[in-house]
């Protein structure tokens, strides 16, 4: 059996996924399921075409076989000085004989809204588009302040006007707004080097690089 990889949408959805097959064995990686696993070694592993959680490895199989049962499985993996690595699994409709499960793997760093695109989208200046996107990424003001070299007084007068643009009243609004927009990539951005290695190309094992 082999693994392969595509540079393809993952199975038709934004995001990236993982196909497993009945014996919980990984037998599709698509590109941006190799760069989330990349990104997350410290949390989630694939060694030769196995998945492991260091941290608590029955956890994640436990799951995976509920999963094969016909239910849905969800984790969520904290991380050191990041938001949780969260994943989704549940069988797939496939004419392939025996059930296979799409493990979806969901890195909320890798998924940031487009600054050029929500400015436009939302009638903001650069400042406040910069603002806005540092509020979905779950920075704080003083946080944005320190970030962008202005007071923290200028960052809260850039929000309360993306909030009068918008006709909404709250930053928690504004936030939910901009995540359920298409300011939002259908694909998880890539911030590293293009690399040579296909880490899932039928390789005996995955080492998953460090960040």
């Amino acid at each position: 059996m082999t693994i392969y990889r595509s540079d393809q949408s993952d199975f038709g959805t934004a995001g990236a996924c993982l196909l497993l097959d009945a014996s919980l064995s990984v037998i599709h990686c698509g590109a941006a399921a190799e760069h989330v696993l990349r990104q997350n070694a410290e949390v989630l592993l694939l060694v030769e075409r196995r998945l492991y959680t260091p941290k608590r490895p029955q956890f994640l199989q436990a799951g995976l076989r509920q999963a094969v049962e016909g239910g849905i499985a969800a984790w969520s993996l904290p991380r050191s000085g990041r938001l949780p690595l969260t994943l989704k699994a549940q069988r797939r409709l496939s004419e392939a004989p025996g059930p296979q499960l799409q493990l979806r793997l969901c890195d909320p760093h890798l998924l940031e809204p487009d600054i050029t695109v929500l400015a436009s989208l939302l009638l903001l200046t650069q400042a406040e588009a910069k603002v806005a996107h540092a509020l979905t990424v779950g920075h704080s003001t003083a946080e944005i302040a320190a970030r962008m070299g202005v007071q923290v007084n200028t960052v809260q007068t850039h929000i309360k006007r993306a909030l009068q643009k918008t006709g909404l009243r709250r930053q928690t609004e504004l936030v939910s707004l901009i995540l359920r927009s298409v300011a939002m990539p259908v694909e998880f951005r890539r911030h590293d080097e293009p690399h040579k290695q296909q880490l899932c190309a039928g390789n005996p094992a995955l080492v998953a690089h460090e960040p």
